[in-house]
């Protein structure tokens, strides 16, 4: 799990880092934790793929509560926990539909609360395939497309790609309980959580990778697609 901290106050925002990694030792888990002085910096750095991101409410500059409305235009599912000395900030927190509260001074029992609902959540957005006979688990978020041809079946992720053996009908079974992914053409399923748009018939994707959409379902691509950038937009 990789968290993004976003506090003015550096020696707090390495205080709750320090809490947060504590937190992953505890549990022997895998836990990473960058922190960042100011929104403008975190954007900087935000294609690295965090998995959560605590930020300060009042900062200088960009606050965090502007900084989750413009997090919020791309993406509706990002979990921001908000950390304030001020108890008064949950009900505007709504609005981008915030994942928790942290009040200061951080506490460690608070934070490992925090986590282990961060750790369930995403838990439940895992996929587990077989690869030479191992158990390989793909967090959901991390996939681009998948591929199936003759039963062998590629999934192309940020991290690198991963095989096994299913026919396609399950590989659609498999992913059915997520939302954003459609089946494009014969053989492929494409996140579109991972589109940068659709150029005449095929998906860019954020990579650049280009994935062709069959003359059948172009219509119902664009479709879908301008129905999750909606969606997503409006946290839903």
């Amino acid at each position: 799990m990789n968290i993004a901290i976003i506090d003015d106050a550096a020696s707090e925002g390495e205080y709750i880092k320090e809490l947060i990694l504590s937190c992953g030792r505890e549990r022997d888990i895998s836990v990473g934790a960058s922190v960042f002085s100011s929104a403008g910096e975190f954007f900087n750095d935000s294609d690295r793929g965090f998995d959560a991101v605590f930020t300060d409410i009042l900062m200088p500059g960009v606050s965090g509560m502007e900084m989750a409305k413009k997090i919020r235009e791309t993406d509706g599912e990002l979990p921001i926990v908000f950390i304030s000395s001020d108890r008064d900030f949950a009900l505007e927190g709504y609005e981008v539909q915030a994942f928790d509260y942290l009040v200061k001074p951080a506490e460690s029992e608070r934070i490992g609360k925090i986590m282990d609902r961060l750790l369930k959540l995403k838990e439940e957005n895992i996929i587990t395939i077989k690869q030479n006979r191992y158990d390989i688990k793909i967090p959901v978020n991390k996939v681009m497309y998948a591929e199936a041809r003759n039963h062998n079946v590629d999934i192309f992720t940020t991290e690198g790609k991963y095989s096994t053996y299913m026919a396609f009908k399950n590989l659609l079974d498999l992913f059915s309980p997520f939302s954003g992914f459609i089946n494009c053409r014969r053989g492929v399923i494409v996140n579109l959580d991972m589109v940068k748009g659709i150029s005449r018939n095929y998906f860019i994707l954020k990579d650049g990778t280009k994935i062709f959409i069959s003359r059948n379902k172009i219509t119902e691509a664009k479709k879908l697609y301008a129905d999750f950038i909606f969606a997503k937009t409006r946290g839903r």
